[in-house]
């Protein structure tokens, strides 16, 4: 589906599918790959690179949308074949619905493309809701809590909760009404019911006042997908005034995900006694959801590029933020099942590159101090921007190893990764990942990779090096009988065990002190082979 253009088509100007004024993809595509011709200041991160460029439709639901990045990924890895090149594909889009797990089908399509073969990595933009009270967690110890959720558009109000079956079977929720003006007042609930109830059934009810007023109508449905519960309303209120409340109860967790819900405002224990049970949103968690909560996927965050530029009228423009700091819109994880993301960041906040030439007479007129001096470049941001530069790298890498496999790739831009006075040594972690990517270091290798590149191709550690999660994979015929871990002068760390072929095993490494360690294999006759691990 969709219409396909060559080269010769988008010079001719007969691309007319892309008609966003802003030109985002343009802006992203500089950064990644431009090639400097008009200006050499504004060389993208892999100049000679190849471009295969596909414009989203953003006006469709996120599961239709979602399969869409999926059918695209294989477009695009498809046409790389078809030239007989490696191909590296940056998407810097993303929605913040969803499980935040990469264990949707989407994800799963994505993640067995780039597995598929060597010579595929996908790059994606970790979201810009790091300053944004997105997403909530109700942890339940056999107590009630409440949200509220307002009507913030024409659209009904969404909500939408995750859960694995364990941590939702034990809880149940249900939804009720307050009014806010000329004081908060409880006017409606429900009944409770629990996730079973409401399994594939797509319900129609009404909020009623206790007064017997229509307050709003609702629409809800439950799912199991996989060993995950999604219990999803759709509310449209018959009035702006009340505030909408969901209620949970009993023992277990949920997560979700929203706009809507109520974090400033609220009434005191006096006016509203109930406030006490009240759980707010939070700033953790924000990741985009989907492929970008992938362990195959590299998830890119951004911190501050620049901040100051001179525009196309010569006036500085400045930015009362700090070079090299996280950017404070930089989304952060964990993802919803606990793994640390982002996975790198790079820089994003204010970064000038490529503008759709079409745009520019726009821009001079209207917003002139956006553009930079050369007149056909804009400022813009965000980890839309850092994920192109970590894809150009991989591009670079690309030219030098075009059968790279993902998880050299990973390993590449994880461990040789850049650390400052900005991101700390306790890495990875929700905020920066591992690091700073370091192109230079990626691409020509460093210390780290040689560790790594010394394991048996038997015997495989990932990330090397760690920090508090370390995952052995033994893909050998011949089992060996166990596999220890002993520190830098020889002493046994008190970890050891056996391998399962069939099964990789992942060793918890939080109680070990940053240091040289060596996983001794030893093999049925009393061969051993020694393979280096680096905890950082």
């Amino acid at each position: 589906y969709g219409q396909e253009f060559s080269k010769a088509d988008i010079d001719a100007g007969n691309a007319s599918a892309h008609v966003d004024q802003t030109a985002h993809g343009t802006h992203v595509a500089g950064i990644a790959a431009a090639n400097g011709d008009s200006i050499a200041a504004y060389k993208g991160a892999a100049p000679k690179a190849g471009i295969i460029a596909v414009s989203l439709n953003f006006n469709q639901g996120d599961d239709t949308w979602l399969s869409s990045i999926a059918d695209a990924v294989d477009y695009i890895f498809s046409k790389a074949d078809s030239l007989n090149q490696p191909c590296v594909i940056n998407i810097s889009a993303g929605t913040y619905l969803g499980s935040h797990d990469g264990k949707d089908l989407q994800a799963q399509a994505i993640d067995n493309l780039i597995t598929a073969q060597n010579g595929r990595m996908v790059v994606a933009a970790a979201g810009n809701a790091g300053n944004y009270p997105l997403h909530l967690r109700h942890t339940l110890n056999n107590d009630t809590l409440f949200t509220w959720f307002r009507q913030t558009s024409a659209n009904p109000i969404y909500i939408e909760f995750w859960s694995d079956t364990a941590d939702l079977n034990g809880v149940e929720f249900t939804l009720g009404a307050d009014q806010t003006s000329p004081g908060f007042q409880d006017r409606a609930q429900q009944n409770w019911t629990g996730i079973t109830s409401h399994l594939g059934v797509l319900g129609y009810d009404t909020i009623w006042s206790y007064n017997g007023n229509r307050l709003a109508t609702v629409q809800s449905y439950g799912q199991l997908a996989g060993d995950r519960y999604c219990m999803s309303y759709a509310i449209t209120p018959d009035s702006a005034t009340y505030y909408f409340r969901l209620m949970t109860k009993g023992s277990g967790k949920t997560d979700l995900w929203s706009f809507e819900m109520v974090s400033t405002g609220l009434p005191n224990v006096s006016i509203y006694p109930a406030i006490i049970r009240y759980k707010l949103p939070d700033l953790q968690q924000n990741i985009c959801s989907s492929f970008q909560c992938s362990d195959v996927v590299l998830c890119v965050g951004q911190y501050v590029n620049r901040n100051n530029y001179i525009d196309v009228n010569g006036n500085v423009q400045t930015f009362a933020t700090i070079e090299g700091a996280l950017a404070v819109s930089s989304s952060r994880g964990p993802t919803r099942d606990g793994r640390s993301k982002p996975d790198i960041t790079s820089t994003g906040e204010v970064t000038l590159s490529a503008l759709k030439l079409s745009s520019v007479a726009w821009f001079m007129a209207n917003q002139p101090f956006k553009l930079a001096q050369s007149g056909i470049h804009i400022r813009d941001g965000g980890t839309s921007s850092a994920a192109p530069v970590v894809a150009g790298a991989i591009a670079l890498y690309f030219q030098k190893n075009p059968q790279a496999g993902w998880q050299d790739i990973r390993n590449r831009v994880l461990l040789c990764s850049k650390r400052d006075n900005f991101t700390g040594n306790n890495l990875p972690n929700n905020n920066w990942g591992y690091g700073k990517l370091d192109a230079l270091s990626m691409t020509a290798g460093c210390t780290a990779l040689s560790l790594e590149e010394s394991n048996s191709p038997l015997f495989s550690l990932f990330p090397n090096p760690a920090h508090s999660m370390v995952q052995i994979e033994y893909t050998g015929t011949e089992m060996p009988a166990s596999v220890a871990l002993y520190n830098s002068i020889g002493q046994f760390t008190g970890i050891r065990y056996s391998l399962n072929t069939n099964k990789p095993l992942q060793l918890n490494l939080s109680d070990l002190p940053d240091g040289l360690y060596f996983f001794v294999v030893s093999h049925e006759g009393g061969r051993q082979t020694s393979i280096p691990l680096l905890i950082r």
